[in-house]
């Protein structure tokens, strides 16, 4: 019995920090994403900058 018990607390803990990492994990994502296009924008915007001060 008790060995059982334990079984279950251990695994609903490790169910619980399964959920978490992967609320984190999607967090995590959602970061990368936001900062990987606002460095393509950045990029972007630089580069038309560039070719603008050339053709004065």
């Amino acid at each position: 019995m008790k060995k059982d018990s334990v079984k279950k607390e251990t695994w609903k803990e490790w169910e619980q920090t399964c959920e978490k990492l992967k609320k984190y994990e999607t967090t995590l994502k959602r970061v990368v994403l936001t900062t990987d296009k606002k460095l393509l924008y950045q990029a972007e915007y630089n580069r038309k900058m560039r070719a603008a001060q050339r053709q004065q």
